[in-house]
């Protein structure tokens, strides 16, 4: 069989490397494909190095989607959660790889006790790490904080803060050895696509297509597109405050959502048993526009 080339697009980061070369040693388990590797440096790369906190997380996509759809790469390697929820028209997520661990860690630096002290300052830059640190943690001295996860392991040994808040997905990915506590997601309920590496491509790209048909997981998917109409539903972002987790089990679907502000927070948790999946997410989208989850996720903006 002759070798295929294909041409990847990722970010530069040596977490956005691990994930790439993970996807490609799963595409290339037992086919010649040669990929050349392209690292993009985008606008939230660029935005990030100029110590800027509040910017939309699509800066990291838009760049990497540009290549894809000017016929440079053939596939871009993205952190799904940082996808926005409405995709490009002329592009699809053609598959997902998922890590077994979704939660946060609550990390301290090394030799030191694990545990939250009321004058520790926790860094993190996520709106609903922030709100679920004030509700579930009962703590309120927070601070932003950006860069790779080098750059923020560097600043919590040496003392900026006393404690961070970061993905246990990442983590793993770059083998880091960290002194933490592993978050509870029944409190600390996750964004929507955290420690998911989405595949994208141009749309009907029926070379890529069928490359990626060995690693495509169709239910995946279709938990990734529900989990988006919520949050399309809600007017959210990559930004919001807003936690999300969509389990499809043989008998039932599990959902659970949880919309926070400073002063209050609500939640769904809602099962349904049977198999119309796309009408349980309408109705629970209704549920939660009722309960006021639209007025609460805005109220601070």
């Amino acid at each position: 069989m002759s070798s295929v080339k294909v041409n990847v697009v990722t970010r530069a980061s040596k977490l956005a490397l691990a994930q790439t070369n993970l996807c490609l040693n799963k595409l290339s388990s037992d086919r010649d494909i040669q990929f050349e590797i392209f690292k993009q440096i985008t606008a939230g790369d660029i935005r990030s190095m100029e110590n800027k906190i509040q910017f939309d997380k699509a800066n990291f996509v838009e760049d990497i989607e540009e290549s894809l759809l000017l016929g440079k790469a053939d596939i871009a390697i993205h952190s799904l959660k940082d996808m926005p929820a409405q995709q490009n028209k002329d592009l699809q997520i053609i598959a997902l790889i998922k890590h077994q661990h979704t939660n946060d860690l609550l990390i301290f630096p090394e030799k030191e006790t694990k545990e939250l002290k009321p004058n520790f300052l926790v860094g993190t830059s996520s709106l609903r790490r922030k709100y679920q640190c004030m509700h579930f943690l009962n703590h309120n001295n927070l601070a932003n904080i950006n860069g790779n996860i080098d750059t923020r392991l560097n600043k919590l040994e040496q003392k900026e803060f006393q404690a961070i808040i970061l993905a246990q997905a990442g983590i793993d990915r770059l083998n880091k050895k960290v002194n933490s506590i592993a978050l509870d997601e029944s409190t600390f309920l996750p964004a929507t696509g955290q420690g998911v590496i989405a595949i994208q491509c141009r749309r009907e790209d029926k070379k890529i297509e069928g490359l990626c048909l060995k690693i495509a997981n169709k239910s995946d998917i279709t938990a990734m597109e529900l989990e988006r109409r919520i949050i399309i539903g809600l007017e959210a972002d990559c930004n919001s405050a807003i936690g999300i987790k969509y389990v499809q089990l043989p008998t039932e679907q599990r959902l659970k959502v949880q919309v926070l502000s400073k002063n209050h927070y609500i939640e769904l948790d809602e099962v349904n048993d049977n198999n119309n999946a796309e009408k349980f997410i309408e109705l629970s989208l209704e549920k939660l526009l009722k309960m006021g989850a639209h007025k609460l996720l805005h109220e601070d903006h």
